[in-house]
């Protein structure tokens, strides 16, 4: 049975600290124009970028917004961010009944699956292209289905492995 509330996504565009060029956050821009193409009213989306909000704005955005989907756009140095960000996000989401499912993506995600995945067991790494991956993630959703093994470009902890 599909759901008839929209799928809420909160995209984080991390930077690197130690490149602070101001940059478009072009993937998660891509993202959002496909994933509202694709689902139209089924699809709610607010974009956050660590070049325009401190670490604690967009937590206690986030935590207004009550995302069903976190997704986080990581560049190569923005491991700590995402650290300081998942701790205060994490307790967050300790107050609902079942909490936000956590997708990582960009180049980090791509090339630092296993180190994200030993620190972030829960977590969804998006490895390469990420249009048909969040598509298949916010499908499941909608058909309220948790069965990724379908769902394209996907590397995600599952029976300990």
């Amino acid at each position: 049975m599909m759901r008839k509330n929209p799928v809420r996504v909160s995209f984080f565009a991390l930077a690197s600290p130690g490149h602070p060029v101001l940059v478009n956050e072009v993937a998660v821009l891509t993202l959002t124009g496909y994933l509202r193409q694709q689902f139209k009213e089924y699809i709610d989306i607010k974009v956050h970028s660590s070049q325009r909000e401190s670490i604690e704005e967009m937590a206690n955005n986030a935590c207004f917004e009550s995302p069903d989907i976190l997704a986080f756009s990581l560049q190569f140095g923005s491991a700590p961010l995402l650290r300081t960000l998942m701790k205060r996000l994490c307790g967050q989401a300790g107050n609902k009944r079942r909490g936000p499912i956590y997708v990582f993506g960009n180049v980090l995600a791509t090339f630092a699956q296993e180190e994200l995945l030993g620190e972030y067991p829960h977590a969804i790494i998006v490895q390469g292209e990420g249009e048909y991956a969040l598509e298949g993630i916010v499908g499941k959703i909608l058909d309220r289905n948790d069965d990724w093994s379908e769902v394209p470009n996907l590397v995600y902890m599952q029976d300990g492995r």
